[in-house]
């Protein structure tokens, strides 16, 4: 499943000097939504997203244990200093069989060269939730908005 959150906090972007405090700013509004979904393990947050997962089986545990993959070559060959995911999972398992949900890009306010101390208006994100077997894609969003406060009719405001 793929989305685009968009939160609007004002008409226009507002000078930090003279809002800043007294208004919400989209971007930080938007980082704490995104910083909710997942805990310091990489398991999802969001409140009945794995009710449909099967569990894996030992013998599928063992099937991928029995691969000839190798961690420490894929961090070399991807360039990736330290690997991260769910707890309790390896890799292959988490690559493979788990639900994974991801912030796939964020824009918001000033990105030009030089300075503009601006509350963005405006700000967006683009996340993808990975499901597997038995997952619906149309619980996974219901679940995704009720936990981010987002509608489908009105962004964040």
């Amino acid at each position: 499943m793929y989305f685009q959150i968009d939160l609007r906090g004002s008409s226009t972007d507002l000078h930090s000097g003279s809002f800043g405090g007294a208004v919400a700013n989209p971007a930080y509004v938007l980082a704490q939504i995104l910083a909710q979904m997942k805990d310091r393990g990489g398991r999802i947050k969001i409140p009945g997203f794995y009710d449909d997962v099967v569990p894996l089986k030992d013998e599928e545990r063992q099937a991928w244990a029995s691969l000839p993959f190798n961690e420490k070559k894929f961090r070399k060959d991807f360039g990736i200093s330290k690997l991260f995911g769910e707890t309790g999972y390896t890799t292959l398992e988490r690559t493979w069989a788990r639900p994974t949900f991801e912030v796939n890009g964020m824009l918001s306010g000033f990105t030009g060269e030089g300075a503009k101390t601006v509350l963005p208006a405006v700000a967006m994100a683009k996340v993808s939730m990975r499901l597997v077997p038995n997952q619906q894609p149309t619980g996974s969003r219901s679940c995704l908005r009720r936990t981010s406060g987002i509608s489908r009719r009105r962004p964040w405001s």
